[in-house]
């Protein structure tokens, strides 16, 4: 450290020392310890006095502390807070906020007596709030936001005559922190009280309304379990009133009545449980709300206009007021608070950043919305399940290379679905370094179609350097469906449906013809000397449609196929049918004696394969033998009802052409004639086959012997 010139000149006698906001770090020099050195130094240490290391309090520094002011916010500072300060009993302003003290507050400090402000927020002090601030009755301020205390504010400090600012928060005790039921003496200073989360239970005592001087300033009572009814007394003693988060249940009657137009206190009451009928819109706050179908995706540029960034489309989020909810109900945001030290214009609380955040998403990062203590964003209309929670956030006002704001430190927690997923988190010393946006992603469950977003400013980090800046900020927020896995059940019944599926589909197409054909389209059959595909042969059916069958025998069904100049008839056999077997030796007959009659359909091809089994005929233009019987009713020439009579009588030779010689012919006739019958008979079964038939011709067999065959058949 250079030596410094004023240490030779005559030495003034200085009261105070302001360290404020120099980036404290490192060992407090040895030469600190000397009481005639820091006596000539003024306000702040010189250019020549920087240090490169984390810095605790220790005895050497001791002897720095003859005066009556000592401030050192807004440093990094750390380390328990020195018992030796215990004995400057002439000290009267002790700052020491916004730095990393831990350990719990030294007992030593009860002889301080004359200390009149005690500043120590935003650091992380613990143990149980010291009953010996009761006895500093000099005490106007007493800051002890922001810091992690345990067991319960002692009641004497409501009694301090002189006391003018009590800021508290975060206080931890499991059996509850209550308000004394009668105070002492009634502060008459006291302009502004903060006990936010401090686990407050019961009701609010009427006395607090009677701290007259509560008009010019707040009140925040938010986040604790107070129950019970707003005392009426508050009306006329506060300017704004936070009580958000408690159980309170009943509404005073200046915040009810119509009729009462006297002033009243700006309220923050959200998240209680109060009953009143309250019809005024402004009361209802949230509207009658529209019903959408549900969404997988929710994207907020917090602070800015609407921005598309890949498939993304980030939505406008640039109102200022304490509450908006979109103009589709997709989304809406609240916040609450007041900040400690200034008076803000809403406008202030949205920004875009001067200082250029070098990213992919910059158009993102370079807006913010900043809240005083408390930002909630709603998420509405989502559909359940789980999704990835992106948050993004950019140090765009601590991060300037000017004045103090490049010491300052901003400290939060972040809570979603009312679950704590951060806790002091501080952007700057998370990213190590400047205009760079830091990205936190969670994974949440929503089961009732609404995420709650929540940031939250316990008090931690810069509480006044500069004013106005120190909460909750963040620049964007991304919620997208997380997809879901599926269960080893759900899994086994998509496979088997689709299975199933895809086996009718088959079905269907095999049935329809579309597929499965190959060895239809392949094989070719010559009929009258022009080859023809099987599916031809089908295709020209229509598929075997009803409306080309001709007719229907024991052994399957007759129809119309009409191929490219020729038409035929295909006789489609019945796979269980025995003509099926004999197909083959029926073939071979005919191909092998070439049976030629002009009551003898001839066979032109056949196929028999699988399930398929056709006989393709040549076409009978006025239908089959039976066909021409059974239309004989309308034909002069056939008789086939006469025919039918004679046979009945068994004199059918009647029938036999008379110009027949010799008996040899009339003996073929009468068996031709009777085989005629027997292959019209009304019962198909009772129908001999074509087999037989030729057989019978031949001579081969007997009428008689078909007509056993058939008998046996049946």
């Amino acid at each position: 450290m250079s030596q410094h010139s004023s240490a030779q000149q005559p030495e003034r006698c200085h009261t105070s020392k302001d360290l404020f906001s120099n980036s404290l770090s490192g060992h407090i020099p040895v030469e600190l310890g000397n009481p005639v050195f820091p006596l000539c130094m003024k306000n702040t240490l010189s250019a020549s006095f920087i240090f490169s290391s984390k810095c605790t309090i220790s005895h050497l520094l001791i002897p720095m502390f003859p005066f009556v002011k000592r401030n050192l916010d807004d440093n990094d500072l750390e380390g328990n807070l020195p018992e030796e300060l215990g004995k400057l009993r002439k000290l009267e302003n002790l700052y020491l906020s916004s730095n990393k003290f831990n350990g719990s507050i030294p007992a030593t400090y009860a002889q301080l007596v004359n200390l009149q402000v005690f500043v120590v927020g935003g650091n992380y002090l613990s143990g149980k709030i010291p009953n010996y601030f009761g006895k500093w009755v000099n005490l106007t301020k007493l800051i002890l936001i922001g810091n992690n205390f345990k067991g319960n504010l002692p009641a004497e400090t409501f009694s301090l005559p002189k006391l003018q600012i009590l800021l508290v928060s975060d206080v931890s005790n499991p059996a509850g922190i209550y308000f004394p039921n009668v105070i002492e003496v009634m502060p008459g200073n006291l302009n502004q009280v903060v006990l936010r989360n401090c686990n407050i239970w019961g009701q609010i005592p009427e006395y607090i309304g009677r701290w007259r001087q509560l008009m010019i300033s707040v009140r925040d009572l938010s986040f604790n379990n107070l129950t019970g009814r707003i005392p009426d007394s508050f009306q006329n003693t506060i300017s704004k009133l936070f009580l958000t988060n408690n159980w309170l249940d009943g509404l005073p009657s200046w915040n009810t009545s119509k009729q009462n137009r006297s002033p009243y206190p700006e309220t923050y009451l959200s998240y209680n449980n109060f009953t009143e009928d309250c019809t005024d819109s402004k009361c209802l706050g949230l509207e009658r709300v529209h019903i959408f179908l549900a969404d997988n995706s929710l994207f907020i540029n917090c602070g800015g206009e609407e921005v598309t960034l890949g498939k993304a489309r980030y939505l406008n989020d640039t109102s200022t007021s304490d509450f908006f909810r979109s103009p589709n109900d997709d989304w809406a945001y609240s916040y609450s608070g007041d900040y400690l030290w200034a008076k803000i214009n809403d406008s202030t609380l949205v920004r875009n950043s001067t200082c250029e955040v070098s990213s992919p998403e910059a158009k993102l990062d370079n807006n913010f919305r900043l809240a005083p203590v408390s930002l909630t964003y709603y998420g509405l209309c989502l559909s359940n399940g789980k999704y990835h929670v992106t948050l993004h956030f950019a140090e765009t006002l601590y991060s300037k290379g000017e004045d103090n704001s490049r010491v300052g430190k901003r400290v939060f927690d972040v809570y979603i679905q009312k679950e704590r997923v951060e806790k002091d988190l501080n952007i700057k010393e998370a990213l190590r370094g400047q205009n760079e946006e830091l990205k936190k992603q969670y994974t949440t469950k929503i089961r009732d179609g609404s995420l709650e977003i929540h940031i939250f400013w316990t008090g931690k980090g810069s509480l006044y350097n500069p004013p106005a800046i120190n909460g909750p900020l963040i620049s964007a927020i991304s919620v997208t469906r997380v997809p879901r896995k599926l269960r080893p059940w759900e899994i086994a019944v998509i496979a088997v449906s689709c299975i199933l599926f895809l086996l009718l589909m088959l079905a269907f197409m095999w049935r329809m013809g579309w597929i499965g054909d190959r060895e239809l389209r392949e094989t070719k059959v010559k009929i009258g000397g022009k080859p023809f595909t099987l599916k031809q042969i089908i295709d020209a059916t229509r598929n075997f449609s009803p409306e080309n069958e001709l007719g229907r025998g024991r052994s399957g069904i007759v129809y119309k196929a009409d191929l490219p100049n020729l038409t035929v008839a295909v006789k489609k056999l019945d796979p269980k049918s025995k003509a099926v077997d004999e197909i083959a030796s029926e073939v071979y007959a005919k191909k092998a004696l070439d049976v030629k009659h002009d009551n003898v359909v001839t066979l032109l091809a056949s196929y028999s394969k699988r399930h398929l089994h056709l006989l393709i005929y040549e076409y009978m233009k006025h239908g089959s033998l039976g066909q021409v019987q059974r239309n004989s009713i309308r034909r002069k020439d056939l008789q086939s009802a006469r025919a039918s009579k004679l046979h009945a009588k068994q004199v059918l030779e009647q029938l036999v052409y008379t110009r027949l010689g010799t008996s040899s012919e009339r003996g073929q006739a009468s068996i031709a004639l009777n085989l005629a019958i027997m292959c019209t008979d009304q019962s198909p079964s009772l129908r001999p086959t074509m087999s037989q038939v030729v057989a019978v011709l031949e001579r081969s067999k007997t009428l008689e012997d078909i007509s056993k065959e058939i008998n046996t058949s049946e």
